[in-house]
């Protein structure tokens, strides 16, 4: 049904739904047409309707320790789709007979076993409190940036680093019910 004088350059009037269809290979289920600061449109799951991620801690309790220098693996992992993500921690550390503060930097990589950042980038970075790390990423996953191309799963899955300290510095027990490892999408 065509319109003999259009108020814009496209004008569609229906009676019925699905007046429209855009079919260019990345459409599906639940994703909407946004665009770009250039007008670019892609099709992308808002943020308003993606799910929560929890981050995964082993069934029983695992305590890290520090033992020299570089990171340790918190034995904490979280996997994230393509997108924007503020991430959230909240980790109870100890420093047993140890009565000297110091800093700790927590650090999200996609390695157990030093910092790597494949396939996200940081937007911000916040600070945290010494002892108990409080921690806030603001962090864009990107997935199809044709980097990956041998990429088999939608997702990839980001671990959290604890900077090493001195032999007997401090300890993680992953059990402690103050710790917490979230993501929530943001657009």
């Amino acid at each position: 049904m065509g319109n003999a004088s259009p108020v814009t350059k496209l004008e569609i009037i229906s009676t019925s739904p699905g007046a429209i269809k855009i079919t260019d290979g990345p459409q599906g289920s639940d994703k909407v047409l946004m665009s770009d600061a250039n007008g670019v449109g892609t099709w992308k799951i808002p943020a308003s309707i993606r799910a929560t991620a929890t981050g995964v801690f082993p069934g029983s309790s695992i305590t890290a320790s520090s033992n020299g220098s570089g990171t340790v693996y918190s034995n904490v992992y979280i996997d994230l789709r393509e997108g924007k993500w503020s991430v959230n921690t909240g980790l109870t550390i100890s420093n047993p007979g140890n009565t000297n503060r110091f800093w700790f930097h927590a650090y999200l990589s996609t390695s157990q076993s030093s910092v790597q950042r494949a396939y996200f980038t940081h937007l911000a970075l916040l600070p945290y409190l010494p002892r108990t790390l409080q921690l806030f990423f603001h962090i864009q996953v990107l997935l199809n940036d044709g980097a990956l191309s041998m990429l088999s799963s939608p997702s990839i899955r980001i671990y959290l680093l604890i900077e090493n300290k001195a032999t007997g510095s401090w300890t993680f027990g992953t059990g402690a019910y103050e710790n917490y490892f979230y993501a929530i999408p943001l657009n």
